[in-house]
């Protein structure tokens, strides 16, 4: 049962006692005579959710039409109209939840400037996402979900476009151990803003507007998720040992190398540095061509792993920059090696 029923189906009940004798289409026909809110925004949704309960009624879901009206008619009252929270429809499933809280997170940043610049298009995505959140709820009609997710985007891309607001944005998530940052948003005009609290959140159009915007840590992390799973992964070194003066491989040489290709192939587009090395045992020269030969040995394995070589940096070192400072002609096993490092 949905949660928001307490606060709207006592409201829906006692309208429908009032008009038990009426259909749904009629009820939306009376309700369309109730006098439009003067600000341009509240009027544009005012129509767009009359739109949605004529669409419900149209479906014999009553039920629903009758909140699409009563919405309605709070968008032509001076009452706060602000997107209803996703905690508020019981959706089990995670995935859309997810899609939800990312949308309203969006939908709440466009408000400052989209309200007075683009109200037609605002009132589009913000009627769009409850009758997103209404279909979602019911989860029965895939069509039903897609043709209201489909409005919200269409009305979020044209806010964003009328509105100047496809600049840059930034919000403030907590770091390990709670460790929050602070991030300081700039105008070409010279307006600033500094976002220094977890989860706050703020835009730069392209004119003077800073704006900033209080979000949930969720509504946050929502926003923030497509970037996030964009950003690369951290870069991760793989070592190889070799015995002295040799460039075999053996077990868990292979292992490394075999852990390193496993980690390119989880990479969308992996850079795989290939970097031999020597010890100073013996003159530059031979150590060179011994350090070329371990490169070309890991390359070889890698290749044989599924690595594609097309992401491959090839370089050798000799014994220059060795992981352990040693006298000439000293042997050391920790610089006899080569380091894969993919990013």
């Amino acid at each position: 049962m949905r949660k928001i029923s307490r606060a709207l189906g006592l409201a829906a009940i006692g309208s429908i006692v009032l008009l038990q004798a009426c259909t749904s289409q009629e009820q939306v026909a009376l309700q369309a005579a109730i006098p439009a809110y003067p600000e341009p925004y509240r009027a544009a949704l005012q129509d767009e959710f009359r739109v949605l309960a004529a669409r419900e009624a149209a479906q014999n879901d009553h039920l629903d039409a009758k909140r699409f009206m009563l919405r309605s008619e709070a968008a032509a009252r001076a009452v706060t109209i602000s997107p209803l929270p996703v905690d508020a429809y019981a959706i089990d499933d995670a995935a859309m939840r997810a899609d939800l809280e990312a949308a309203r997170a969006r939908l709440v940043l466009l408000f400052d400037g989209g309200r007075a610049r683009a109200p037609q298009a605002l009132a589009l995505a913000h009627a769009s996402y409850e009758c997103w959140l209404e279909e979602a709820e019911e989860g029965h009609q895939p069509a039903d979900i897609q043709w209201c997710r489909d409005r919200f985007l269409a009305g979020e891309a044209a806010t964003r476009l009328n509105a100047g607001l496809d600049a840059d944005w930034g919000v403030v998530l907590s770091g390990d151990g709670g460790h929050v940052g602070a991030i300081t948003l700039a105008s070409k005009a010279g307006g600033e803003t500094l976002l220094d609290t977890a989860a706050a959140a703020g835009f730069v159009n392209d004119g003077a507007d800073v704006r900033d915007a209080a979000m949930t840590a969720r509504e946050s992390s929502a926003v923030t998720s497509d970037a996030m799973r964009l950003m690369p992964a951290a870069a991760k070194m793989y070592a190889v040992y070799f015995p002295s003066s040799a460039a075999t491989l053996d077990s868990a040489a292979r292992q490394a190398i075999a852990a390193a290709a496993a980690d390119a192939a989880d990479r969308p587009a992996p850079d795989i540095e290939i970097l031999g090395f020597a010890d100073r045992a013996g003159d530059d020269r031979s150590n060179y061509q011994l350090s070329e030969r371990r490169v070309a040995a890991v390359r070889a394995a890698l290749l044989q792993a599924g690595a594609d070589e097309e992401n491959f940096l090839i370089y050798a070192r000799g014994e220059n920059a060795p992981a352990v400072a040693t006298p000439d002609g000293v042997a050391e096993a920790r610089n006899r090696r080569v380091e894969i490092t993919v990013r």
